[in-house]
């Protein structure tokens, strides 16, 4: 994690994609785009720590959340919208 509480994201492949503050739903998201099964597994892993799974789960599964954090609430999962803005009381 870098001082702006974002994580450097690489694939197996070798691919890296733009940092995010959730990378396992924000890349599930983008493999289910690309045509991944989304009953297949991803796995989150720290690189200063491999062998050490950090988190995983079903692509389908992940790339249906995100997380939601605010003053009052968080952090939790929560389904995912495109666009989602928490800082009004209604979450629009």
């Amino acid at each position: 994690m870098n001082r702006y509480g974002t994580f450097a994201i690489t694939l197996d492949d070798g691919r890296s994609l733009v940092p995010s503050r959730q990378p396992l739903l924000d890349t599930a998201r983008l493999l289910l785009s690309e045509g991944e099964n989304p009953n297949a597994w991803i796995e989150m892993r720290r690189a200063r720590n491999p062998g050490m799974l950090a988190a995983s789960g079903q692509i389908g599964v992940c790339a249906k959340l995100t997380v939601r954090e605010d003053r009052k609430i968080g952090p939790v999962f929560v389904p995912y919208r495109p666009f989602q803005n928490f800082d009004t009381e209604d979450g629009a």
